[in-house]
């Protein structure tokens, strides 16, 4: 890679991107953490704690979607919006049943954060 780096960032960066991109590196480091990946890669042990991350990443990204989803209603309740429940079920990509069971929520136990009301939805329920 030819390239002046002004910085530590962008090193990080330009040899992130010369990966993905699948070019040669050539930095020590990079390659001993290339080196390092692919044995992890190709090991039992490390398709397992691979997996175990995926799998946590995922139910991370569900958490801060039902907390959004959370906020949204809350605040859809607390300004008074013009739209109807079906109109702002239908904004969020949520059912109405999902929605109304939210502010439910939201309604019997204003002391409540987003993220403890999202996690007293079950929101499986409505897959």
């Amino acid at each position: 890679m030819d390239c002046v780096y002004q910085n530590d960032y962008d090193l990080v960066q330009n040899l992130y991107l010369a990966y993905l991109d699948h070019e040669e590196v050539s930095e020590k480091l990079s390659r001993e953490l290339d080196d390092a990946v692919t044995e992890l890669k190709e090991s039992e042990e490390g398709e397992l704690e691979y997996m175990t991350w995926m799998t946590y990443g995922a139910e991370r990204e569900a958490d801060g979607k039902y907390i959004r989803n959370v906020e949204m209603i809350r605040g859809w309740y607390d300004e008074k919006k013009a739209l109807s429940i079906p109109e702002a079920a239908g904004f969020m990509n949520i059912t109405i049943s999902q929605f109304e069971d939210v502010l439910a929520l939201i309604k019997e136990h204003p002391e409540l954060d987003d993220a403890d009301i999202a996690d007293r939805v079950d929101w499986r329920r409505y897959k």
